[in-house]
């Protein structure tokens, strides 16, 4: 009779200080109302330093909507000019945007965001008014009924969508409200059903705003809105607005931090809003910094609380600008601060070690005088074959990087030979075995990739007689056992695996290193 108990236990080494690591931080680019048609959603979309694109903007509420109840869009020169007719009505409301509707998809299989923004400069072409606080409910459910998660039964208009039968979501709605309105409490109760929508889904959506820098009245146009809506992000306009600019002694970044404290949006994530060249504030424009400049505000600022990285108006004129010979962007160059290592005092996750222990106990209890087994496991799976045969024991182990060891308690096992390679180790080793019990542990260590984390858990319980054995396995193990007498004097071997436990458990580091301008 033969019992045997192993346990295989992994760990990945970590350092308790990665809190302190700096993190990646993330990038906004505007969209939608610079540049040819030729400039394509998805050409910013493929670039690995933009992380959300904002797209501009939903211009008009319903209210003005020419008596059709629908909204109004204003992409520039990305979309045609057709629009959604209702109440025999033509509406503002673009119905032909086949471009972006392409583009939105293969930006989300980038993993990139797609956020639809709602204001931007206001105007009597341009008018977001939103009356009442009915209104403005009414308006939120518009907007996630035709961008949100297509809900069969749904009549409305979808203009992202590419066909009646493949949908398209937009990832959250941006708020770049430009004027104050006396009464703000219709968009505070949108963005709040918005939200309730969003949730009421467990959708992933997010909402952002793009309040301009100044916080004094009667500049802080969204002061009532950010105190009483919740937002994800915050996009702060830092430019066209010379009393708070990020050049200027005025820049009051540490102001928004603690005006966000303690209230709704505690939780909020603070981006800081740049134009991404000269010809993005225009000629009577302000707020445009070098390259250089906006690396040492972001350098400066990257670890303060609430940051959570840099927004550029907009993506056409951050990736047009060209600062050096070289050929790198503004939008590239600045980027490159908000990973990990771009700034002198950056503490980025050094490089990832690991360990693994292996410890297996055998008591064997048989009237053969001979046996021979055979074990192999690998990082993710494991095979354990074992045969009785003339008095030998060889031990296979297929890891990454992998030093065995054995030892006996009641019989002598001796290591003969031990090879390793960059990816397997093989370790063969003869002992002596009786009718007793014998104990031997083998302890491992291994490199293993740090992407990688597994968990699995496998037990076997397996019995033979003569040359025939049975196996049970679970998640990712495989254990077979057989045994067969090979001498007159060996009647018979029963070999009973109670149990074998397989578990690996993984500490992953990862390195963590406009809006059109007002005038």
């Amino acid at each position: 009779m033969q019992m045997k108990n192993s346990v295989l236990v992994a760990a990945l080494s970590a350092s308790s200080a990665f809190a302190a690591y700096t993190p990646d931080y993330k990038l906004n680019a505007y969209w939608g109302q610079s540049g040819p048609g030729t400039d394509f959603l998805s050409q910013h979309c493929e670039s690995e330093n933009v992380d959300y694109v904002t797209l501009g903007f939903v211009n008009n509420s319903p209210e003005n909507g020419d008596g059709t109840d629908y909204p109004g869009t204003n992409f520039a020169a990305h979309c045609s000019a057709e629009v959604y007719v209702n109440n025999n009505k033509n509406s503002k409301l673009l119905s032909s945007c086949t471009y972006i509707q392409a583009d939105i998809q293969k930006c989300q299989s980038l993993g990139k965001k797609v956020l639809l923004s709602v204001g931007g400069v206001y105007s009597a072409a341009s008018n977001y008014t939103v009356s009442t606080v009915q209104n403005g409910i009414d308006f939120a459910d518009f907007l996630y009924g035709a961008f949100g998660p297509y809900k069969a039964g749904y009549t409305g208009p979808r203009p992202f969508d590419i066909s009646s039968t493949e949908h398209n979501t937009i990832d959250g709605f941006d708020f770049d409200i430009e004027t104050q309105f006396d009464d703000q409490e219709p968009y505070v109760n949108m963005v709040n059903h918005l939200r309730d929508l969003i949730d009421g889904d467990s959708e992933e959506m997010i909402l952002t705003a793009a309040p301009q820098c100044p916080q004094s009245a009667p500049y802080f146009q969204m002061k009532t809105i950010l105190q009483e809506a919740k937002f994800d992000k915050i996009w702060i306009q830092f430019y066209n607005n010379p009393s708070c600019e990020a050049n200027t002694t005025g820049f009051n970044y540490n102001d928004w931090a603690s005006f966000i404290d303690g209230g709704i949006n505690a939780a909020a994530e603070l981006f800081i809003g740049l134009p991404g060249s000269l010809d993005a504030v225009g000629l009577l424009g302000t707020g445009y910094i070098t390259a250089d400049q906006a690396k040492d505000v972001i350098c400066t600022y990257k670890n303060k609380e609430h940051f959570g990285g840099l927004m550029l108006w907009d993506a056409y004129f951050a990736s047009a600008n060209i600062i050096d010979l070289e050929g790198n962007t503004y939008l590239d160059t600045v980027a490159a601060a908000l990973k990990c290592g771009g700034c002198p005092t950056d503490v980025c996750a050094p490089p990832t070690s690991s360990s693994s222990t292996v410890t297996s106990s055998a008591t064997t209890s048989s009237s053969s005088s001979s046996t021979s087994s055979s074990v192999s496991t690998t990082s993710t799976s494991s095979s354990v074959s074992t045969t009785a045969s003339s008095s030998s024991s060889t031990v296979s182990s297929t890891t990454t990087t992998t030093a065995l060891s054995s030892s006996s308690t009641s019989s002598s096992v001796s290591e003969s030979s031990m090879s390793t390679t960059s990816s397997s180790s093989t370790a063969s080793s003869t002992s002596t075995s009786s009718s007793d019990s014998t104990t031997s542990s083998v302890s491992s260590s291994s490199s293993v990739d740090p992407s990688t984390s597994v968990s699995s858990t496998a037990s076997a319980t397996s019995s033979s007689t003569s040359s025939s054995s049975s196996a049970a396995t679970t998640s990712s193990a495989s254990i077979s056992s057989s045994s067969s007498t090979t001498d007159s004097s060996s009647t018979s071997s029963d070999i009973a695996t109670s149990s074998s436990t397989l578990t690996r458990s993984a500490i992953i580091l990862l390195p963590p290193c406009r809006t059109q301008p007002a005038p």
